[in-house]
């Protein structure tokens, strides 16, 4: 089980840990799932026949999974990074298959990080407009003045790799 407490990366200086806070719990919102850091938790899906869709984008080990109770051999199933698992006729019941899994970046991914301190420093005027990474470069139009966690379309178009979509 994640500790919400886990999910929140240490807000950088000068950075209120309140809006920091606010900020990582926006983005995981709109992301729909935790994305950072690396954890390992247990949860509970329904199948769609021969699919066991996860809440990830960024699967890295299947360690038990369970279908109506019965134990299921992950060599049985094909699993991918995108969080889909099949091969296996998996139950239809809601919560009926229980997975533990290994998922997430190890850290706060570049596009991300930027999208949080410009939300986080949103209120004070200093928001971060620019962020580069090696040849990646995004850049946000912020003249919210608010302290919220709004998101702006720069910020969705930096988060969309990391946004779970309409999955099965």
């Amino acid at each position: 089980m994640l500790d919400a407490a886990d999910l929140y990366t240490t807000a950088p200086d000068g950075v209120d840990d309140g809006a920091w806070a606010a900020a990582c719990g926006a983005v995981r919102d709109y992301c729909g799932w935790h994305v950072w850091p690396q954890v390992t938790e247990t949860i509970k899906a329904r199948g769609v026949g021969s699919l066991l869709v996860l809440p990830t984008l960024r699967l890295i080990a299947v360690d038990s999974v369970t279908s109506n109770g019965v134990p299921v051999s992950i060599n049985e199933a094909d699993w991918s990074e995108e969080g889909i698992i099949e091969g296996y006729l998996w139950s239809s019941r809601r919560r009926g298959v229980t997975v533990t899994i290994t998922h997430g970046y190890p850290s706060c991914p570049d596009a991300i990080w930027g999208v949080l301190r410009s939300l986080a420093l949103a209120g004070d005027g200093s928001a971060v407009t620019q962020v580069t990474s090696g040849p990646h470069s995004a850049t946000w139009d912020v003249t919210s003045k608010s302290g919220s966690s709004a998101l702006t379309e720069q910020h969705k178009t930096a988060l969309a790799p990391y946004r779970l979509g309409v999955r099965p």
